[in-house]
């Protein structure tokens, strides 16, 4: 098996990308986020205005709420130049190549000790440490994704 996808990934695709090795954790900071403000609120509620005890409350709240898309916007910011021009992905049996003019990255499949499988991109968790890949789906044909899809699930999914 030898795949090849190439895209120009927008914004939309990079937060996508960055955003599924996270899972859950987003949903999860974008719940304690909505808890803080409702912490911080009850005052209100009772006619009186903020007071000082919970302001801290609401500013957690508000971080809670946007840190992840902080960061994916501080760095799509960082790598909008590279972002412009097409990226390539190369999917066989035994690596994963990514490819741009200044990135050239293969990764044997020995190298991977755990894949998932999300929405917008296959995640790769490198063995020994707790990087991840994220390749999008994006770059490839729906038939290609399902070949993927397949090999994976046979591969890491026992």
């Amino acid at each position: 098996m030898l795949l090849v996808g190439e895209f120009v990934p927008s914004y939309t695709t990079y937060r996508q990308v960055a955003l599924a090795p996270l899972g859950r954790k987003v949903w999860l900071f974008r719940v304690l986020g909505l808890l803080f403000f409702l912490l911080a609120f009850p005052p209100l509620f009772a006619g009186a205005s903020f007071t000082r005890p919970s302001l801290p409350i609401l500013f957690c709240g508000i971080f809670f709420l946007v840190a992840y898309d902080l960061l994916v916007a501080l760095g799509w910011r960082q790598m909008r130049k590279v972002a412009e021009r097409l990226w390539r992905y190369e999917i066989s049996d035994s690596s994963i190549g990514i490819h741009t003019l200044q990135t050239d990255v293969t990764v044997r499949w020995d190298g991977i000790s755990k894949a998932r499988i999300s929405p917008h991109a296959w995640v790769l968790r490198l063995v020994g440490t707790r990087k991840s890949l994220a390749i999008p789906r994006a770059a490839f044909s729906a038939e290609d994704q399902t070949q993927v899809d397949q090999f994976i699930k046979a591969r890491y999914h026992r």
